[in-house]
């Protein structure tokens, strides 16, 4: 079983050593639910559930998975994803990442603590 996460936190490559990183430079938390999608298709199973924040104020995000090498979608992992890119979308939230916000090193902190909590 991999652990995988997908994320545009520069931080994140601290777990590289605990888990498979993919890592979106300059991407946004819509971009960073696109490719857990694409993960999700191919068999990932989330950790986390995204809706649980508010993804229109956070500039920085991490999902982690779990993945057995079935390859078979998991349906819930591919139904929470899809929820919040929607949302995301509603929201009119681009792929690329917009200019640094000033609380963003705070919620930079908080998606790491998350994660340390799950693949640490």
């Amino acid at each position: 079983m991999n652990k995988i996460v997908v994320t545009n936190n520069p931080k994140v490559t601290l777990y590289e050593d605990l888990a498979d990183i993919v890592f979106l430079e300059n991407k946004s938390v819509l971009a960073v639910l696109k490719e857990g999608l694409n993960v999700a298709t191919k068999g990932g199973t989330i950790l986390v559930d995204p809706t649980k924040v508010n993804l229109t104020k956070t500039h920085y995000k991490s999902i982690p998975f779990f993945k057995n090498g079935e390859g078979t979608p998991n349906e819930k992992s591919v139904e929470l994803l899809k929820a919040a890119i929607v949302t995301l979308e509603k929201a009119g939230l681009s792929e690329t990442l917009d200019k640094e916000p000033l609380m963003a090193g705070i919620k930079q902190k908080g998606d790491m603590e998350s994660l340390e909590k799950i693949i640490g």
